[in-house]
């Protein structure tokens, strides 16, 4: 009888560990949705000194997942001070961004340093995925650990940029300079 509990447990400890990584994988889609969401209110938070000059709010993308196509199902819906929302995507290598938002995703974040250089003197709100990536330049960064949101904001960054941000959105975050 312990060598069939025995075998069973050997045959059932790698199937179990086959099927765990699929069902955590079906949940965590129900993040990025929420994400996208997160990224349009930035928007409600945030006052750029153009507001007024541009017939659309543009929020660029860097690199690619699942996140950038729920934020093109969501904007598509949504508008930003009465403007239509365009997401408009950067080839990772691009130098010049022409955008109020710019999202720069987990995959492409070494890029960080390159896209301050290039939006330097610039009203953009930089967005970055990933722990610390607020510290390294970005006005905010968006952790995600345990299915829990953790935003970093960085208000010198964002100042420094002529943006002015709301204290609802600074009290929901956790600022670092």
């Amino acid at each position: 009888m312990q060598t069939f509990r025995h075998v069973l447990f050997i045959l059932l400890v790698p199937v179990a560990g086959l099927l765990a990584p699929r069902r955590l994988m079906a949940q965590a889609p129900a993040v990025y949705p929420i994400e996208a969401n997160v990224v349009y209110h930035f928007g409600k938070y945030i006052e750029w000194p153009d507001k007024d000059l541009r017939s659309e709010f543009v929020i660029g993308v860097i690199g690619d997942g699942p996140v950038v196509d729920e934020m093109v199902k969501l904007m598509a819906q949504r508008t930003a001070d009465g403007k239509k929302i365009v997401i408009r995507k950067y080839a990772s290598n691009s130098s010049s961004f022409n955008c109020q938002m710019l999202f720069i995703c987990e995959r492409a974040r070494s890029r960080l340093r390159e896209v301050i250089l290039a939006t330097a003197g610039m009203p953009v709100l930089i967005v970055a995925e990933g722990a610390g990536m607020a510290r390294k330049g970005a006005g905010i960064a968006i952790a995600i650990s345990d299915q829990h949101f953790k935003l970093e904001i960085n208000k010198t960054n964002i100042e420094r940029r002529k943006l002015q941000i709301a204290d609802e959105l600074i009290q929901l975050g956790t600022v670092v300079n």
